[in-house]
């Protein structure tokens, strides 16, 4: 076996270790036994990880992946799929500010604002897959009425290039289409135009549904 087969085989990696729970665990585990040492013990887990392990563990996902679509024989009109929020852009620091108690109302207000960050490993990746001539679509379960503001942050963090953006009808939220059904019903539209050969994001749930071509979960213990 030479050694890109070798390597595309541990294809997504990184360590989930099992000293970390999410903050969405922490608080359920807080609300049964009340114990505010331990909580704060769990968000100052997930802190040191963002802090000192996430960049390094996205850098291992980014390097297999290129080496992966490098590899392979790209087919006609090829594309890849990027989820935005804490796959390609971050709030980390604004819940850090916020202890991690934070509203949806205010994460709307900061896409609005166009205070998302670009996560530097993910960009840096991006950056080399469109210098190797990569096709890119982000789809968001963001609310439509945000693409405006999502499109120019995403410009402004340095994703220049792309072939569309396509954000979560808010009329479909409204009658109670649920996220990934929604995400997997656009894939299938994207698919009639372009072939999908590549799927990432920080959610489970967005591989769901097929035309995703690889997956690559990144990792999240936010939410």
């Amino acid at each position: 076996m030479n050694f890109v087969k070798l390597i595309l085989l541990t294809i997504p990696f990184y360590v989930i270790s099992d000293e970390i729970i999410s903050i969405p665990k922490a608080k359920a585990q807080f609300n049964i036994d009340k114990n505010y040492t331990n909580f704060e013990h769990h968000k100052q887990k997930v802190k040191d990880y963002y802090e000192h392990q996430y960049h390094n563990d996205l850098q291992e996902i980014c390097q297999n992946a290129l080496l992966y679509f490098l590899s392979i024989k790209r087919p006609e009109n090829a594309v890849i799929i990027f989820d935005v929020d804490d796959t390609v852009m971050s709030h980390y620091h604004f819940y850090k500010e916020k202890n991690f108690e934070w509203t949806v109302k205010e994460i709307h207000a900061r896409h609005h604002q166009l205070q998302s960050k670009a996560i530097k490993p993910i960009l840096e990746f991006y950056i080399q897959l469109i210098k190797n001539k990569f096709k890119i679509i982000f789809i968001t379960a963001r609310r439509s009425c945000l693409k405006k503001a999502t499109y120019q942050n995403l410009i402004q963090e340095g994703y220049t290039n792309f072939e569309d953006l396509i954000l979560f009808p808010i009329e479909l939220r409204d009658k109670g289409v649920k996220a990934p059904v929604w995400k997997a019903n656009t894939r299938e539209e994207v698919s009639k135009k372009y072939n999908i050969i590549g799927s990432f994001s920080d959610l489970q749930e967005d591989f769901e549904g097929g035309h995703t071509g690889k997956c690559f979960k990144l990792p999240n213990y936010l939410y």
